[in-house]
């Protein structure tokens, strides 16, 4: 792209436009900064300073200077380019299967727990997709999912501590870290449900 440090007026920019032309383009345009651009191109063309358009489209002189100079440069750069984001690390099909996984309880996946935390959510991501997430990354793909975060109460004064602890012992020793974690921790429940 070719930068040029002062854009001329009237029949002199974009010599090979002309004002109907670009009237035309701009009645056509459906994106805003395209408009903008476009608006700036016309009244140049008519012959206009750049601080006359920067006070009659109340732009900064700075902006509709950039927006000459980049239309001049090359009618083609009329739009901004869009940036590619970065692919999603689950593919459809594996998104669907852990929103289902989650949307039912955690025994049916084979986890001997009554809620979903984070953890064994992250575990079962990495357990049957092999993609390893962060745990902020897995509260954002739940979040996007309609699942809301809640914290438990404390245990309960009659709880049998004895069955308590037969449970834990019962984990997988895969998930034996997520065991000794804070049982209180926040967990996972579809908004729809609740």
């Amino acid at each position: 792209m070719v930068i040029i440090s002062y854009v001329p007026k009237g029949s002199g920019f974009l010599p090979d436009k002309e004002v109907d032309e670009l009237k035309e383009l701009y009645r056509h345009e459906n994106d805003g900064k395209g408009c903008i651009r476009l608006l700036c191109a016309i009244h140049r063309k008519k012959g206009r300073s750049v601080t006359e358009i920067a006070e009659m489209l109340e732009l900064p002189v700075s902006t509709v200077s950039d927006h000459l100079r980049r239309v001049s440069g090359d009618f083609g750069n009329l739009h901004d380019k869009h940036t590619q984001q970065r692919p999603p690390k689950l593919t459809q099909k594996e998104y669907h299967q852990l929103i289902t996984a989650i949307r039912n309880s955690p025994v049916k996946s084979g986890y001997p727990a009554v809620v979903w935390i984070t953890q064994m959510v992250r575990h079962y991501i990495d357990d049957r997709f092999g993609k390893k997430f962060t745990v902020h990354g897995v509260r954002k793909l739940l979040y996007r999912a309609g699942f809301t975060r809640l914290k438990p109460r404390p245990y309960h004064m009659k709880g049998n501590k004895k069955e308590q602890e037969n449970f834990k012992k019962n984990y997988p020793p895969s998930l034996v870290n997520i065991c000794k974690m804070d049982m209180r921790s926040f967990f996972w429940i579809n908004q729809d449900s609740s």
